[in-house]
Formats: structure tokens, sequence, C-alpha cells
């Protein structure tokens, strides 16, 4: 009796020992989940980190900030305010569960979590989003988390701006720190309106794969389709598009890079252009692997390109350029394509040096009733397109307008007229 006493004993301080162990790591679990979001989003990285262990549950707050003129620009046109001292930012905070028995339905698991989030904008604003993160971490260290948001019942103000929002249901499935993720899901229809205009975006569906190299970025393959996105001047005019599609991928083998962003829209309307259905796709190849990740860790500290290694990063003779450029309109179509190679062995110091030594081609064409709508869309277009046709840059065949160039030795041929270039 005393042995099996003794065991139970034995047996229930085990018990009541583990979740003050599982605390004791869920702070770096968390942390690391936390990081991978801030690098899937572009300009994001996490600055600060508060972590309250108890026993049974543990408290952590997070920081993630938001560098670029691009979210300031969005911030100010939103609010009408000026530009703070603060950078905007992404709060997370959570309450973690700790296992073996974390809680709630699901069984065991090696911690479970519910985070809130909250907007806080350069000047001290904060919008505190409906809805919250619901986080299931498996004893693999493998698990998922859920984003489930109502949306907002009526409009918030913010400033001199309006934000509406339809809400949103998104899914991550991770690998053991975080090396791989699955996203899937929908955010509804979102509504901007500010001093500078207004922007809607309408219902989007995200799917994506993604994996950690070794040199500190992303590779996978993404797709998000846009029901419709829609920027309203303070003018009232409207640029619009209509079923929009991005598919992005990005490659690594023998330490080396591939990269394929694709844009579709059915159509596109505002300025001179209506119902013009748009395909673009750029492209870069053989780009070095560690130098690459080096360039995007420098962006995410907010530093500039020009302290990337450009010989590095051009050591395997890169290819970039345009795949497809197609704009069919009732007007008329416009095609084009073009390709730069830089070669193995080129030395090149930086983007002059590299357009010194690349090589490449490309050709144009356009129905010319295409091209008089665009020239109509602004004065730059228009006296750019009369340019180009009076030096011979563009040429007219039965109605439409060709253009074919070459890159060579830092000579730029088009349409066979020879044109130094400063470098």
């Amino acid at each position: 009796m005393r042995q099996i006493t003794l065991l139970f004993v034995l047996a229930l301080a085990l018990v009541l020992a583990i979740p003050g162990a599982v605390g004791q790591l869920a702070r770096a679990h968390q942390e690391t989940l936390v990081a991978a979001l801030a690098e899937s989003l572009d300009g994001g990285r996490l600055t600060s980190s508060e972590f309250e262990a108890g026993w049974f549950t543990s408290r952590a707050v997070h920081r993630i900030e938001f560098d670029g003129p691009a979210y300031l620009a969005l911030e100010r046109s939103l609010t009408g305010q000026a530009e703070g001292t603060q950078r905007p930012a992404l709060i997370v905070a959570s309450r973690l569960a700790h296992g073996p028995w974390p809680g709630g339905s699901g069984g065991p698991a090696f911690m479970t979590a519910r985070s809130e989030l909250t907007l806080a904008g350069s000047d001290g604003l904060t919008l505190e989003l409906p809805g919250r993160v619901s986080s299931r971490i498996g004893f693999s260290g493998g698990g998922q988390s859920r984003f489930e948001s109502p949306g907002l019942s009526q409009p918030l103000r913010l400033g001199s701006g309006l934000f509406q929002w339809d809400g949103a249901d998104v899914t991550v499935r991770f690998e053991r720190n975080a090396r791989a993720l699955d996203s899937t899901g929908r955010i509804g229809r979102l509504v901007l309106t500010g001093a500078d205009g207004e922007l809607i975006l309408g219902e989007v569906r995200l799917e994506g794969r993604s994996r950690r190299s070794d040199h500190g970025f992303w590779t996978g393959a993404s797709e998000l389709q846009v029901e419709r996105l829609e920027v309203v001047a303070p003018d009232g005019s409207v640029i619009a598009g209509e079923a929009l599609q991005f598919t992005g991928k990005i490659d690594e083998a023998d330490d080396l890079v591939d990269l394929r962003f694709r844009l579709q829209a059915a159509a596109i309307n505002g300025g001179a252009v209506t119902d013009a259905a748009l395909d673009a796709e750029v492209f870069g190849t053989r780009l070095d692997a560690v130098e690459w990740g080096r360039y995007l860790a420098i962006r995410r500290a907010g530093g500039g390109g020009d302290a990337v290694d450009f010989t590095r990063l051009t050591r395997a003779g890169p290819r970039v350029g345009i795949r497809r450029l197609a704009l069919q309109a009732p007007d008329g179509e416009l095609a084009a394509a073009a390709t730069l190679e830089v070669p193995v062995g080129s030395g090149t110091r930086g983007p002059l040096t590299a357009l010194g030594a690349a090589v490449g081609e490309g050709a144009l064409t356009v129905d010319g009733g295409l091209l008089a709508r665009l020239a109509q869309s602004g004065e730059p277009l228009r006296q750019a397109a009369e340019i180009m046709l009076a030096l011979g840059y563009l040429r007219e065949v039965d109605g439409r307008y060709a253009g074919e160039f070459t890159l060579a030795r830092g000579v730029l041929t088009v349409n066979g007229r020879a044109l130094a270039l400063p470098f």
C-alpha cells in the first residue's frame, strides 16, 4: 500500500510539474510564431516582447512594427493627421495555456493560445480588431492558428477617416519552429475613407504554402484572389480592377533563387482604359540565395539596398524580365516581353554596371486605337508616344505600332537605331 501511495504521489507531482516546465518553453514557441508572422508581412518586424510566466497559464505581448513610407502615407491619408514619433504597429496580446492538458476541446497538447490584435498608429491612435486568434501546438512542435473575426457592425471613425470591414477567417498550419506554413482563408470586404479619397477592397481569398530557407527567406507558392479593388480620388475619379488574381512562386536550389510573380485582372477601368483585361508576369532567375537572404534581412531592419554585395548577388549569371505583358481592350491590344541577362564573370558592382554588362532583347506591339486612347490619359504619356514615334522607336505597320530592342555592351538598339547608354 505504501508503494502504491508513493507511486501515486510521484505521479501526481509529475503531472503538476509538467505545466510549469511547459511554461518555461512556451515563451520561445510563441515568439517564434509571432516572428514568423512578422516576416510574412511586407515591411514588418518583431521589435519587442513581454512575457509573464505562470504555472498553468502565461501572458505575452508582442509588437510588430512596419517600416516604409507606404504605411505612413496610408495612415496620414486615412486619419488626416501628421506623422507621429512611432512606426505603425500590430500588437499581439496572448494568453497561453500550458499542456499536457491545456483545457478546452481538442484533447492533450503542448500549448494553446488565445490572442487579440490591436493596430497602433504612429500618433498613438489604437484600433482593437474584432475577433481573436486561436492557436494550438502539438507535442511535435507543429500546430495551427486560426483568426476569426465577425467584422465591424458599423463604421469606425479614425481621425478624419472611416474604417469598414466585413471580417475574416484565416487558418495557418505550421511545422515545428514555424519552418513551414500552409495558409488558407478569406478576408472580407474592407473600405478605407480618408482625406485623400477612398480605397475599397472586395473579398480576398488566399492560399499559400511556404517553407523557410536556411538563408532566412521564404520559398513556396501563394495565390490571392481579389473580388474588386477600387481607388476613388478626391475629385471623384475612379480606378478599379475586377476579379484580380495574384500568384507568386519562389524556388531555391543549389544556393540559387528563382522568382516569378503574375497579376491577372478580368477588367480594369480608369483614366483612358475601359474594360481592359490584364495579364502581366515578371521573373528573376539564378540569384545568389545567400545574398538574397541578406538583402531581405537588411530591408526588414530598415536599411537600403546599397549595402548588398551586387557582385555576389549576380555571380551565377541571373536573368530578369517581363515574361508577358498583355492588355486587351475594346480599342485594341498591347503585348510586350523583355529579358535581360548578366553574363557570368561580369564583375558587376551595382545596378548601373550590371546594365552595362547585360545582354537582352524585347518587343512591344500596340494597336493604333489603343495607343491613341492611352495617349489621352495624360500629358507625359502623350509626349512619350510622340517622341518614340518621331525617333523611330515605334514603327507603324497596318495600323499597329511595333518596337524591338536589343542590348549588348552598353548599346541599346531599337528598331535598328543604336543608342549608347550613359554607363
